[in-house]
């Protein structure tokens, strides 16, 4: 191959290269697209322009929320509110910011008007029972969890299963959560099973679950299975019973038989 072919061949494959990596930057991934510094940007030019624009203060927000500006992102989804009371997702948004805040009442207050404008969403519904949690509202804490499981089973139990990041830290220490489950018990078993072993990232002894909780008299969901006591011997399965041995036999006279 002569030298002329081979470099001609090398800055074609320059030119593709360039070309894919400018359709990918002019692309971006879809995750982080929103959140650049050209992003907020934007969304400060439009309000410059229109003041009272919601969806520009919301997506301002999520801006600031992706780069842990929790005040700011606060503040933004507030004004959202303001200027559209009617859109339940800047009340998400500013409910589950507050509540990283630690601004727990003023969550409640939010994410319960999330839930009154959008019912079905299961996500306002969860993360209003957490802020519940912090503010010792037992009863409403396991209702805003029910409603959650109910309006979307799969995000929940898709929600639940992330152990490493999710409901492990979320629900807090022992205690709290045994109170939320016996609560949630009578409603939902699965939920309140779920939810136990989620958060005890399936370590945690279900006889003690079943000992709080269920109580001694009810089992749990099939699949689990108690330990036997100690030397507690189950008695053999039903099947192959072993005949009477052959032979004579002595009676009670002491005579053989046969």
């Amino acid at each position: 191959m002569s030298a002329s072919k081979h470099w001609g061949a090398f800055a074609f494959l320059v030119l593709i290269w360039l070309w894919g990596s400018q359709g990918v930057w002019a692309q971006g991934d879809t995750r982080f697209e929103q959140f650049t510094p050209q992003e907020e940007a934007m969304w400060l030019g439009r309000l410059r322009s229109n003041p009272t624009d919601a969806r520009s203060y919301y997506y301002l927000g999520r801006v600031y929320q992706f780069q842990n500006r929790d005040r700011e992102a606060a503040e933004a989804f507030r004004q959202a509110t303001v200027f559209a009371p009617g859109w339940y997702a800047p009340f998400v948004q500013l409910g589950k910011t507050y509540r990283r805040l630690g601004r727990y009442e003023e969550a409640a207050v939010a994410l319960r008007r999330a839930v009154l404008l959008k019912p079905g969403y299961s996500q306002a519904h969860h993360f209003l029972g957490l802020v519940c949690l912090r503010l010792g509202l037992w009863e409403e804490a396991a209702q805003a969890f029910l409603k959650a499981y109910q309006h979307n089973p799969g995000w929940a139990e898709t929600y639940y299963d992330r152990t490493n990041f999710g409901i492990h830290e979320e629900l807090g220490d022992k205690e709290t959560v045994l109170k939320l489950v016996q609560l949630i018990y009578p409603e939902n078993q699965h939920l309140a099973h779920l939810l136990y072993r989620r958060w005890s990232r399936g370590n945690a002894g279900q006889q003690e679950f079943y000992r709080e909780v269920a109580g001694p008299d009810k089992k749990g969901e099939s699949g689990y299975q108690e330990a036997p006591e100690y030397g507690y011997q189950e008695a053999p399965e039903a099947g192959y019973l072993k005949g009477p041995e052959s032979g004579f036999l002595r009676g009670q006279d002491g005579h053989h038989r046969r």
